[in-house]
């Protein structure tokens, strides 16, 4: 019904448009309808920088309730839409994007996503996650990409070209991480740790006299989840991680 694949525009269905308007316009929240605003929703999401798919179907659920209820007022439809968007996912999807309730919930709140309720302040959407970088050029070098709960990359010398002036961390996470950056040059070891919560990027300045040594690996970025999340939501905390350098 919808894809993504890079650039500018996500490709869907005439059809799924049309039924999408049909919710949003006329409050018309039919399955079809609901399904066809989900799935625009899911696809912008992947054009937003996130590739999970589990991440993006849960996220894309909950959007599409609170953009219902933005347009049509209805907070009895917003929970309809809700309804049906999961129930799509869990009939129809693979598992590869499915979450139960509870995993759903705790994605959609660390994401930002706030509750429907018909107590609910004057309906405020949450920031969108910031637009994927413009492309690299072609020089980028990439010292690696890592999905899970507890990750790192590293890379050596003899890899790393020796013209390159930056590094780049680009970043998708469940749950507050704190990335730990290392970098070797030829007067010492630079970096920090950083706080990561969403969807964002961190770039620095790789040291003087880069590269500054012949083996073991000048570029070390590691990450963890904050404790108290692992505490609060056991098995949720995720992160996507890519790191390049560049001229």
């Amino acid at each position: 019904m919808g894809w993504y694949d890079g650039g500018v525009w996500i490709h869907v269905r005439a059809a799924t448009c049309t039924n999408a308007l049909k919710a949003l316009n006329r409050g018309q929240t039919s399955y079809t309808n609901i399904v066809a605003v989900a799935t625009l929703i899911h696809e912008t999401i992947h054009r937003q920088g996130i590739k999970n798919e589990r991440v993006t179907e849960c996220l894309s659920t909950w959007l599409a309730a609170h953009a219902v209820h933005q347009w049509t007022g209805s907070v009895q439809k917003a929970l309809r839409t809700l309804a049906l968007a999961r129930k799509f996912g869990r009939d129809r999807l693979p598992m590869r994007y499915q979450t139960t309730d509870a995993q759903c919930v705790s994605i959609a709140f660390a994401f930002g996503v706030q509750p429907i309720a018909e107590e609910d302040p004057p309906y405020d959407p949450p920031p969108s996650p910031p637009p994927p970088p413009t492309p690299p050029p072609v020089t980028e070098h990439l010292v690696g990409y890592e999905v899970g709960d507890y990750v790192s990359v590293s890379d050596g010398a003899t890899r790393v070209p020796p013209t390159h002036k930056t590094i780049t961390v680009w970043y998708t996470t469940v749950g507050p991480y704190e990335i730990d950056i290392r970098l070797s040059g030829a007067s010492g070891t630079y970096g920090g740790k950083y706080r990561a919560h969403g969807v964002g990027e961190i770039t620095l300045a790789l040291p003087g006299g880069w590269p500054g040594l012949n083996s073991g690996p000048l570029v070390l970025v590691s990450a963890v989840p904050e404790f108290a999340f692992v505490l609060a939501h056991p098995g949720q905390a995720k992160i996507e991680l890519r790191v390049v350098t560049r001229p």
